[in-house]
């Protein structure tokens, strides 16, 4: 019944929570009831009690969004959007694209959680408006605020999986704001590690984030800068016990010897005119460095030797974006362009199996504008097209519109629909031997309508049907040449519907449910034959098209918290995420020439967190368990179809004080 709560309870209230300012949706600032696309708002005051270790704690309890992750510190962060892999998903801190051009993916462990002010996320179609790779959507991390007085915010935290070893990780992190005349500065810096419960997951990191911020009569001006350091170990699956444990492992970690360092840089400026209260015109400028060094130790082929590879790779990207959004009696029109470039300097040094160098360099520039035009009878439309040339593979157009009608004075239907894609990574189109220049982009069509009602004061339910139909997925298969590579040939399709309800029946209570369900399909090119005859030197290779169910999309995911303000200064909060089980598929050599696929599982898994904070004076303690029922499972497959996967933590004790 829930996901029909704004259809059947229609009382005459005002809509006040969804009048908020966001910009992420439409590039420049508009409400959220002027938006058609399903966008969500989290500020800091949301997601404090659950008192989040990493900017994925706070993701992962919002409907149509999964986050993937290896379990161990340091390692990659992920997020899925309504059943879209994170390649297709872009990632932005404060406006600046985190995603790799390596894999396409964004590592939301960049972020430092104490950082982020607020996130804006778009769960709707966004290419006619950002371009490239929004196949899932759009998630805006912001850190700037501007300081009107002195502030200074300091945390300490503390955390261990086993209570006969404290401080298994720890954490300190120091942010100090200071308004200057008509300018604010902020300057933050964390510092952590972590010993990990497994072989070779431990980690040592530091970062730094500064903004400045100027608000004038005409013109505003920010400059954000990152840096982040990190080094971690790199221990791989969990084997299986009993199974083949590699020379390099052990019980605990494929690999005791592999490790990564990643260093980041981002910087950006932006300049904003307003000649006008309803006239703006913004340039930013961006620049980004990333590092990343990867050394892996692994048992040869001759004799078992040991081979040690050493990787370097160094990425550049530069980007410039100008904008133009004018707001008019019945509407709003907004023009922009974009030029982007990114350049990879790779290195693979190695005595065992040689040396290799590659380099890859892409640019694209892109031209787009939206109107919004406010009709008769409270509906609203809206029209966005984009044209983005690309100096691979060429031309790529993106249109987009939408519908609002406010049909009841707390009732609102929304409806989208727009084609959006996501550009050939750069190992897809060049890595060496292997990579396929040709390479077209992955694309389909997004279609959701949505309706969003607060039926009582204090209520607030939400519910989304949304369609994804996306086509040219690119996957790894042999060619006329027998040489695998990338190619066009897949296609995934989305059906699901999205359930969001809060509820603050008085100022002390505060609950919330979200809840995704999603028929996921895959249509796969999948290779079932390929004989070869060493003798004539002739082979055949047999591929068709197979329809599964689509890989590593749970059908269920729900989400829930209860947070009660106990007394003055003393909070309890409850949280708690079940998913139920996902699959993958493992080529089966087995009856070689003919090629099977077996099936692997995740198990479903609920995991319940609980957090209390007191506070004394101007210091605030918070003490908490993570996984309290200590649930045993994972969000990311394994390499083979025999090992245990990439386990999650089990029940983790936390304490942290915080000043304000």
């Amino acid at each position: 019944m829930l996901p029909f709560l704004p259809l059947v309870v229609c009382f005459l209230q005002t809509i006040y929570e969804l009048d908020e300012i966001v910009v992420t949706a439409t590039r420049y600032p508009a409400r959220l009831t002027d938006i058609a696309v399903a966008t969500v708002v989290i500020d800091r005051e949301d997601f404090e009690y659950l008192q989040p270790q990493v900017v994925g704690d706070v993701l992962h309890m919002y409907s149509g969004i999964e986050i993937k992750d290896y379990g161990v510190p340091g390692a990659v962060s992920s997020i899925f959007i309504r059943g879209v892999p994170s390649s297709g998903t872009l990632v932005l801190l404060d406006g600046q694209p985190l995603n790799a051009v390596t894999t396409g993916m964004a590592d939301l462990g960049v972020v430092n959680v104490n950082l982020v002010e607020r996130i804006e996320i778009v769960k709707g179609p966004t290419s006619s408006i950002y371009g490239a790779n929004t196949l899932g959507g759009v998630v805006n991390i912001i850190t700037s605020q501007y300081h009107r007085v002195p502030s200074i915010r300091f945390g300490t935290t503390v955390a261990t999986a086993d209570m006969t070893v404290p401080g298994q990780s720890r954490e300190l992190f120091v942010s100090v704001g200071v308004p200057i005349g008509k300018m604010s500065a902020t300057m933050s810096g964390t510092y952590s590690s972590a010993d990990g419960t497994r072989s070779n997951s431990d980690l040592t990191r530091y970062d730094a984030h500064g903004t400045t911020l100027y608000q004038g009569e005409r013109f505003d001006f920010s400059f954000s800068g990152t840096y982040d350091n990190k080094e971690h170990g790199v221990p791989g699956p969990f084997p299986l016990e009993g199974s083949y444990i590699p020379q390099y492992g052990d019980s605990t970690a494929v690999s005791i010897f592999d490790r990564e360092h990643d260093i980041v840089m981002l910087g950006s400026t932006s300049v904003q005119w307003h000649p006008s209260e309803d006239l703006i015109w913004s340039n930013t400028f961006m620049l980004s460095q990333k590092e990343l060094e990867y050394m892996t130790t692994y048992e040869g082929f001759a004799n078992n030797e040991p081979v040690t590879e050493h990787y370097d790779y160094l990425i550049h990207s530069f980007g410039w974006n100008a904008m133009l959004h004018h707001d008019f009696q019945r509407g709003t029109i907004a023009t922009g362009v974009d030029l982007h470039y990114d350049s990879l300097t790779a290195e693979k040094r190695s005595l065992e199996t040689g040396d290799l160098d590659w380099y890859a360099g892409t640019y694209s520039l892109g031209g787009w504008s939206e109107a919004k035009i406010d009709l008769p009878r409270h509906v609203k439309i809206s029209a966005s097209l984009r044209i983005d040339e690309h100096s691979r593979y060429g031309l790529f157009i993106s249109p987009g519109c939408g519908i609002i009608s406010m049909i009841r004075s707390n009732v609102i239907v929304k409806g989208s629909v727009g084609k959006t894609y996501r550009s050939p990574s750069f190992n897809d189109l060049y890595w060496p031997g292997a990579g396929n220049p040709d390479l077209l982009p992955e694309h389909g069509w997004i279609y959701e309508v949505r309706m969003e009602s607060e039926p009582l004061r204090g209520l607030y339910a939400g519910v989304s049907g949304y369609l994804r139909d996306i086509y040219d997925r690119i996957a790894w298969l042999p060619g006329d040449d027998r040489l695998w590579q990338p190619q066009n040939v897949n296609r995934l399709i989305v059906r699901g519907v999205d359930m969001d309800l809060k509820y603050q029946p008085r100022q002390t209570v505060e609950m919330g449910v979200e809840a995704t369900y999603l028929n996921a399909l895959q249509q796969n090119d999948e290779l079932i034959y390929d004989g070869y005859d060493w003798s004539t030197d002739t082979g055949s290779i047999i591929i068709e098209e197979v329809e599964r169910k689509a890989a590593f999309i749970p059908d269920l995911n729900i989400s829930g918290y209860i947070t009660l303000n106990v007394q003055p200064g003393l909070i309890l909060s409850v949280n708690g995420i079940f998913s139920t089980e996902r699959l993958n598929y493992y080529t089966n050599y087995d009856q070689y020439p003919w090629i099977e696929m077996d099936t692997k599982t995740l198990e479903s898994y609920f995991v319940m967190n609980v957090a209390v904070s007191k506070r004394f004076g101007a210091l605030t303690l918070h003490l908490g368990v993570k996984n309290i029922f200590d649930e045993q499972y994972a969000t990311q497959f394994g390499n083979i179809i025999d090992d245990l996967d990439y386990p999650m933590p089990g029940r983790t004790f936390f304490g942290k004080i915080t000043v304000p």
